[in-house]
């Protein structure tokens, strides 16, 4: 486990999409981070497909709207940092730990994204490429709150915070 990826929590909502969410968490198992999955479903996933993630993953199963369920997780992120996730996208563990480090050097950062990066089969091999190519060097850096979210949503490109 990364010692640097246990400072940070993700918080994953999801609904009805049990195996993608599995499939994540079993992909963070080993990796560091603190996970809390709030699982809007009817119903929740079996016990015994649980039985394998350690305390440092959280299942939730809560058959309630998306905002109570993200009103209860912050309640309960107890790490110096947070990002609310997707329950279908995995994230580099070097390159979450990299933002972690750039927050913890510059204490004038509030937030730090990285790049989307899409993935598709060509003649049995597998090609990256970046997506949104608005990301690459992307910064809001109004001064003030509400005008740093202006900025952010005034000409909105997809950014995990």
């Amino acid at each position: 486990m990364n010692p640097i990826l246990q400072r940070l929590t993700l918080v994953i909502p999801t609904y009805e999409r049990q195996d993608f969410v599995l499939r994540l968490m079993n992909y963070w198992l080993d990796k560091g981070p603190h996970l809390i999955i709030l699982d809007g479903s009817a119903k929740p996933i079996e016990p015994a497909r649980l039985d394998i993630f350690g305390s440092h993953i959280q299942y939730l199963h809560r058959p309630v709207g998306m905002y109570q369920r993200l009103l209860e997780a912050l309640d309960l992120v107890q790490t110096e940092f947070a990002v609310l996730a997707g329950d279908d996208e995995f994230y580099v563990p070097s390159a979450v730990a990299a933002c972690i480090k750039e927050l913890d050097e510059d204490d004038g950062l509030v937030a730090c994204c990285g790049r989307a990066l899409g993935f598709s089969p060509k003649n049995q091999r597998v090609f990256g490429s970046p997506k949104y190519p608005r990301l690459e060097g992307y910064a809001v850096d109004a001064e003030g709150a509400e005008e740093r979210i202006t900025q952010h949503m005034i000409d909105y490109v997809p950014s995990l915070v």
